[in-house]
């Protein structure tokens, strides 16, 4: 493997096991660490991305090499398979488009149309601009494959030699070209006039619906009347483990509900592409990883993709599950529930959004909660991640130790942890982000036995409002150490008199508590 200044992988080889055979991928990238092309021995790939970083285009081909007594004599890639991406409700190809239904911002169904005739796509037109660009990109991957080889004789691999080999020109000294073609080619298909081509009201009766898991992964595809077409299920980290289908429909948006590029496997996440096979991890640096020293900035939800997502790729976000249990915690504390908390959750970014609501008034203990909570969604300098984790998950404490929630026991109280957070700084030693764990399943420490928790749905909703609305908040407002501590204790206090639930006796077991844990 080989990473560029930047950390971007720009290489990966493979040895097969019994031929002996070598294969590599080369990966380029622009000047602000987006993958724009991939090239091996099967396809080549090229990628564009708008002002805002999001991907617009994706064109593929195949990737052909003829072989003269084991040398490269000639290669050439016809790039010819279109996806345009014109907003995240419409994709369209050279074999139709997809219509993409929202709930909010979960994907709920597809809606396939066709239309996209051969005629339309005619291979007589040639974008000639696109064509050049195409060309340098692929001869820039033949310089990084062609380098001087110890067995071979040194004239022939020279890289002053190489213009000559790419251009099929004769090299003067010798009898054998290097390289006879080396070509891309990108055949221009006019996708405005093919959706001109488009018939008006045309029936459109392909229609599917995604069911997803926990972590926004489709896990069944249904057609219109119920029926399963496709079935899937993955490995932690991403990687197919069973794809079954009855009909031609293949989903794209699979793990997390990101799409998966067929050509080389990779999921695109928007601001990283992620390998979910070979290492699992990352293609780049996370831009955020000044923010989270003790992690690898390659690690897809610091290691912990089971309770975790990261929809984006620049930031670690909560999942469902936890989105649910902070969810449970404003609907306890709010009169009115949830049709009075100005607070939503968008599957697509992970975010907590802040709406206010107008003509509700709240009392002085639902606007701190408000205000602390608003304060972290809106502080742009402050990035705050919340992970749900088992008992004996290891996270990294800042001074490069480990630890887990079961082996952390509060020395006043001796309760085992139902959460912590972890205070990040940035070089100038200034507060810039938090790491929350809350507990999948709150414990209990009695008599020096660690047994499971009573209402533990009720302790993990404190969890989360003393872990993200305590430390975390007053972290944010530069405050540490006892005070932190002492105003994180105060305000769960709070929150305890005004829990309340529709069952009575673990209401009585939240408010008759007192908080002592410092963590």
């Amino acid at each position: 493997m080989r990473w560029d200044a930047a950390g971007n992988l720009g290489q990966v080889s493979t040895r097969d096991e019994h031929s002996g055979d070598v294969r590599s991928r080369f990966l380029y990238w622009t000047e602000d660490n987006r993958l724009h092309t991939v090239v091996d021995d099967r396809y080549h790939s090229y990628y564009a991305y708008d002002h805002a970083g999001e991907r617009t285009l994706k064109i593929a081909g195949p990737c052909e090499a003829l072989d003269l007594n084991a040398w490269l004599i000639h290669s050439h890639s016809k790039l010819q398979d279109y996806t345009i991406y014109p907003s995240p409700y419409l994709v369209v190809t050279g074999h139709g488009y997809t219509k993409h239904y929202y709930a909010g911002a979960e994907r709920l169904a597809a809606r396939q149309g066709g239309g996209f005739g051969e005629r339309v796509l005619s291979e007589q037109q040639h974008d000639d601009i696109t064509v050049r660009q195409a060309n340098h990109l692929f001869h820039q991957s033949l310089k990084s494959i062609w380098k001087p080889r110890p067995l071979a004789a040194p004239e022939i691999h020279r890289e002053k030699h190489l213009e000559d080999a790419v251009f099929g020109r004769m090299a003067d000294h010798i009898h054998v070209p290097e390289i006879l073609e080396a070509h891309a080619d990108i055949w221009n298909s006019n996708f405005l006039q093919a959706m001109r081509d488009l018939v008006a009201d045309a029936p459109e009766p392909d229609v599917y619906f995604y069911h997803s898991d926990h972590l926004g992964s489709a896990s069944w595809i249904t057609d219109k009347d119920g029926n399963p077409v496709q079935h899937l299920q993955y490995l932690p980290y991403g990687e197919p483990y069973i794809n079954q289908r009855v009909s031609g429909y293949s989903e794209r948006f699979t793990f997390t509900g990101k799409e998966r590029d067929e050509e080389t496997g990779y999921g695109y996440f928007g601001a990283r592409y992620m390998d979910h096979e070979l290492m699992t991890m990352w293609l780049s640096v996370d831009p955020l990883a000044d923010k989270y020293p003790s992690i690898s900035p390659y690690a897809y939800c610091a290691w912990n993709p089971l309770n975790s997502v990261d929809l984006n790729g620049d930031s670690i976000t909560l999942s469902r599950q936890a989105w649910e249990i902070l969810k449970y915690a404003f609907s306890s504390t709010f009169n009115g529930g949830l049709d009075n908390v100005p607070f939503s959750y968008n599957s697509e970014s992970g975010k907590l959004l802040y709406a206010p609501k107008e003509g509700v008034e709240y009392s002085a203990e639902e606007q701190t909660i408000i205000d602390h909570f608003s304060s972290l969604s809106t502080n742009e300098s402050y990035d705050v991640s919340v992970h749900v984790v088992d008992n004996d998950f290891y996270y990294h404490v800042n001074d490069g130790n480990e630890n887990t929630l079961q082996g952390f026991v509060d020395e006043k109280s001796k309760d085992v942890a139902l959460g912590v957070t972890l205070n990040s700084r940035d070089s100038k030693g200034v507060p810039s982000g938090a790491r929350v764990y809350i507990s999948s399943q709150p414990l209990d420490s009695k008599r020096g036995k660690i047994t499971k928790r009573k209402y533990s749905k009720a302790y993990q909703a404190l969890a989360i409002m003393h872990e993200i609305g305590g430390h975390a908040y007053f972290f944010s407002q530069r405050i540490t150490g006892d005070a932190n501590n002492t105003m994180t204790e105060n305000f769960e206090n709070m929150v305890r008199g005004m829990f309340r639930t529709n069952d009575r006796m673990e209401t009585l077991a939240i408010r008759s508590g007192k908080a002592s844990n410092k963590h």
